[in-house]
């Protein structure tokens, strides 16, 4: 499972993705910010993510695809966002803010000494 903290709008819709290193294998999962927080998931085969290395992206969709309420206050072309997540979209349909991370996981990648978090899977 995936959760965090936003300054998005409530009802900004997200799209999460976990993307494992050593196989590209993505997985993904779409989820809407509720009082400032968002969560998704779970992501994995049914028995959990593997350990590894992982990066995770939250990515804020187009305004196009958001609810009137987010729009307004994004604007029609995400105009209204500001700040270093914030970039043009691919496709010419105005901004969009997104954030990747790194992430080791399980009891393995513990011994590695490059630039990572380290969750550990229960």
């Amino acid at each position: 499972m995936i959760e965090g903290e936003t300054s998005l709008p409530d009802g900004a819709r997200l799209q999460l993705v976990v993307e494992r290193e050593l196989s590209g294998v993505r997985w993904q999962s779409r989820t809407s910010v509720t009082e400032r927080r968002f969560v998704g998931g779970p992501f994995g085969p049914g028995s959990g993510l593997p350990d590894g290395g992982y990066t995770l992206t939250v990515k804020l969709l187009e305004s196009s695809v958001q609810p009137a309420t987010v729009r307004e206050r994004i604007g029609d072309k995400g105009e209204h966002l500001e700040g270093p997540l914030v970039q043009s979209g691919r496709h010419g349909l105005g901004q969009v803010a997104s954030y990747s991370r790194r992430y080791l996981i399980g009891s393995e990648p513990r011994r590695a000494t490059d630039q990572a978090d380290v969750l550990e899977v229960e």
